[in-house]
């Protein structure tokens, strides 16, 4: 165990298993925000995609649909984005997020760097429990379950090019409504306005990189160096460690 990297490549999640295989629904590139280059190299095997589970279980639906239709009117339209995103039509996606990520063996540093995990069965429990008094904390849990992912796994991990895809289609679902709901569901609602990124800057720089402009995520820009700080703090903990052992020897 203490042989391995904290956000070591992640072979499993949610309980799934991870292969070499190649997804082929990956029509359209969603990129990461800005994020450092150099992470691609100090993750070997991030690049490769993992295959979309065969069926994800089916819930019959009717029960949670009486019981949304219980719920005020603001709440019923956040209710309908969040049936969006779990829907079967978005399985090639969402799938990662449907269910508490399964930490154990090589996601064993899971519950150590994310501190409040949720996931989109939870969040929807929640809202048909009457956990959320108004559509702004509904949003900012659902934008916590995207940062966890993001500060996990890094800018270019196949399941942030997954979560990017699920953001995007919120963010579309959120335009779509009318602009009283729409204003408690918007980034600066839910995480105040200093989460909200320079956009203009970013593509400049992605610009003078050669770089396509594609979907920014605000969200993952502000946590785009976690992992590859973490991962450098532990190989420097790990050559202190074999210097230590060397003087030792001595």
């Amino acid at each position: 165990m203490d042989s391995m990297a904290p956000g070591h490549p992640i072979n499993t999640y949610n309980g799934l298993s991870e292969d070499d295989e190649d997804d082929e629904e990956d029509e359209e590139e969603v990129a990461a925000a800005d994020g450092p280059e150099e992470d691609a190299s100090s993750s070997g095997d991030e690049a490769e995609e993992c295959p979309v589970p065969a069926a994800l279980p089916v819930e019959p639906g009717c029960a949670a649909e009486q019981r949304a239709a219980g719920l005020s009117r603001e709440l019923y339209q956040g209710y309908r984005v969040l049936r969006e995103l779990m829907s079967a039509a978005n399985r090639t996606f969402n799938w990662p997020f449907m269910n508490a990520v399964n930490a154990e063996g090589a996601l064993w540093d899971y519950k150590t760097i994310i501190k409040e995990p949720t996931w989109l069965k939870k969040v929807r429990d929640r809202l048909l429990d009457g956990a959320y008094a108004s559509l702004t904390p509904l949003f900012r849990e659902l934008r916590l379950m995207l940062r966890n992912c993001y500060r996990y796994n890094g800018p270019q991990h196949s399941i942030t090019r997954r979560a990017l895809r699920l953001e995007q289609t919120m963010e579309q679902l959120i335009d779509q409504m009318e602009p009283d709901l729409r204003d408690q569901c918007t980034l600066e609602a839910t995480e105040g306005p200093e989460a909200v990124v320079d956009t203009s800057l970013v593509s400049r720089r992605r610009s003078a990189r050669g770089k396509k402009p594609t979907y920014f995520s605000h969200v993952l820009h502000a946590v785009r160096h976690e992992r590859a700080e973490r991962e450098k703090a532990y190989r420097r903990q790990q050559l202190e460690a074999r210097r230590a052992r060397g003087r030792r020897r001595c």
